[in-house]
């Protein structure tokens, strides 16, 4: 039997907080870590919104997990909580995921854009603690604050989880919540990249159709994507960053006719070809991509330490041909 879980409510479109804020709860208590949020007013004017309608709200302001964390396990023990609401960041998402895991108190999901970014705290993997908030929070107006660097790094690395559900996923459901977010990430990603405004929501929208589909992978054990993106974590990359740089090079390995689909659902498939050929011309399609974002070919490219990679490589499972191809870069795309 599979199972799929989901958010209780998925809140989109124009006053998308105001709705949420009618949601009857007594008692929240908003997490962040500041930042964007903090910066542009956004979290002030989400309090302020909230506090309309809820009679106790209590916000928490950290600059890093352990900060937010004592503070918040403070204020769960001594009041009774309906939701902690993250407000802000992918890793700030999953920090109110991993409290909510261990309080037992559910969590709302308010990104400004991402809203994962398979963080490793110390305390837990992300593989243990992933979980669907309750409710999702998607206003379209957060995203006229986003930076070019965010849209390369947070979209693509949310492509990946998108394409390692495809590879991993064994439910027909999630495969196509998965396809979706997948094929529409790759037609909006660049034109969201130089700050076209419907591109920017639809990505949005799309960022969270591929991460839905990874929180409901049946497991992580299974994934490709979580293995080198947390091997490559150990040399200090984030997950994140790690998962928008070496995707082109694992669906290069991989060569799946799974992903002749999206290639028909990006428009890459020609009638009468052999599905390698329109699986060759996805890895072309998606490195294109990676380049006009400008994000680096390889890891060696932020992390050229070579030393202490080829170190971790000899206390590791995984394969080393994909961890030197995805540290390394790969050329297969140059032809004469």
């Amino acid at each position: 039997m599979s199972e799929i879980y989901l958010p209780q409510r998925i809140i989109f479109g124009d006053e998308s907080v105001k709705a949420f804020a009618q949601s009857g709860f007594e008692s929240i208590l908003i997490i962040s870590n500041g930042g964007l949020p903090e910066k542009q007013g956004i979290l002030k004017e989400f309090e302020q919104t909230l506090r309309e309608k809820i009679p106790n709200v209590e916000c928490i302001v950290g600059q890093s997990f352990g900060e937010i964390r004592d503070g918040a396990i403070k204020h769960i023990s001594s009041c009774d909580i309906d939701r902690i609401i993250a407000v802000g960041s992918a890793e700030l998402i999953d920090s109110a995921m991993l409290l909510s895991y261990q309080s037992g108190v559910d969590f709302a999901a308010v990104p400004y854009f991402s809203s994962c970014s398979m963080t490793d705290f110390d305390e837990a993997r992300y593989r243990t603690y992933r979980k669907s908030p309750s409710e999702t929070v998607l206003e379209p107006e957060f995203t006229k604050y986003i930076d070019s660097g965010a849209v390369a790094y947070d979209a693509f690395s949310c492509f990946g989880y998108a394409v390692d559900a495809m590879i991993s996923c064994e439910n027909s459901v999630i495969f196509s919540l998965a396809l979706t977010g997948a094929s529409e990430i790759l037609n909006n990603i660049v034109g969201a990249y130089r700050g076209n405004c419907k591109s920017l929501q639809k990505l949005q929208y799309s960022m969270y159709c591929a991460v839905l589909a990874h929180r409901n992978m049946l497991s992580l054990n299974d994934s490709i994507l979580d293995d080198v993106t947390g091997f490559f974590a150990q040399l200090g990359i984030s997950k994140q960053t790690a998962a928008a740089i070496c995707i082109p090079e694992l669906i290069d390995l991989y060569k799946s006719d799974i992903f002749v689909e999206l290639c028909r659902a990006v428009g890459l498939c020609r009638s009468g070809e052999a599905p390698s050929d329109s699986v060759e011309r996805l890895t072309n399609r998606v490195r294109s991509v990676q380049a006009a974002l400008n994000i680096p070919r390889c890891i060696a490219a932020i992390r050229p330490e070579r030393d202490i990679y080829k170190a971790f490589c000899e206390n590791t499972h995984i394969s080393r041909d994909i961890l030197d191809v995805c540290y390394n870069g790969s050329f297969n795309f140059m032809k004469l």
